[in-house]
């Protein structure tokens, strides 16, 4: 390998210098908008497993007991009650962010 070639994959194997602005601490953070927690709350949402997401909702949206929504799956209420909780915590993980980054929530 010549030398212009060995600078060449230097280059390209080297990660790339961003030159980003830091904010300064007297700026405050704009507060969480409506509209930003919603598509947040989506984005956690569609990365749920579908049986998590499918017992979330109806346990959230539509406000049915557990017995019921194990009815409704056709799934033992031991896995209704075990989906509610992973999505729950899930959401509460990937979400955390929204309270830990100084922004108040609207």
């Amino acid at each position: 390998m010549n030398g212009a070639s060995a600078s060449v994959v230097r280059r390209i194997s080297q990660k790339p210098q961003w030159n980003t602005p830091s904010i300064p601490a007297s700026v405050p953070a704009l507060p969480w908008g409506q509209e930003d927690i919603r598509r947040e709350f989506g984005l956690a949402l569609a990365r749920l497993s579908e049986p998590q997401r499918r017992v979330f909702l109806l346990r959230q949206h539509s406000d049915l007991k557990f017995r019921k929504i194990a009815d409704i799956t056709g799934e033992p209420l031991n896995n209704v009650l075990s989906h509610i909780r992973y999505a729950t915590t899930k959401l509460r993980q990937e979400l955390q962010f929204l309270r830990e980054d100084g922004r108040d929530l609207e």
